[in-house]
């Protein structure tokens, strides 16, 4: 008789309990919850990632352009009638109500330079042309200064 609990008491330590294989597939489960989230969370962050540095190209490239216009219209009038609207000599910038920045010119009516979503608004101060983008100040560009005015200061 004492030979059947030994072989019995065997006979558990090599075979799985219930309980140890519910703990296992509960383990797996979280495993797989957890890397379903960080697969999620990584593919939003370089979709996010990815349309910031589009959007930032865009500012780039009105940006420049912008500058040029500004830093070249030494013998043109540069005048802001409203925060959306930025005339340049024969060059005028306007931002719509959706955000869409336009940037045309009177000699050239066909052509015309469209940035979608930068919400542009453009500030005279003395020299300086503000543009600021949801509130924040994104340029201060110096316009040159005129020739009369460069003559009057010999």
């Amino acid at each position: 008789m004492t030979r059947t609990p030994r072989h019995r008491r065997r006979q558990r330590r090599h075979a799985f309990m219930i309980i140890s294989m519910l703990v296992a597939l509960g383990l797996i489960a979280g495993f797989v919850i957890v890397s379903e989230r960080l697969f999620r969370l990584t593919l939003q962050t370089t979709t996010q990632s990815t349309r910031r540095q589009e959007d930032l190209i865009r500012q780039e490239r009105a940006l420049h352009l912008l500058r040029d216009d500004v830093w070249s219209a030494a013998a043109t009038p540069v005048e802001v009638k409203d925060p959306a609207t930025l005339r340049i000599g024969g060059i005028q910038w306007t931002t719509s109500p959706d955000g869409v920045a336009v940037r045309t010119q009177r000699d050239k009516p066909g052509e015309e330079a469209r940035w979608a979503d930068l919400h542009l608004s453009f500030a005279r101060q003395g020299p300086w042309i503000v543009v600021t983008r949801a509130g924040k100040e994104i340029a201060l560009l110096r316009t040159a200064p005129s020739p009369s005015a460069a003559g009057g200061a010999k």
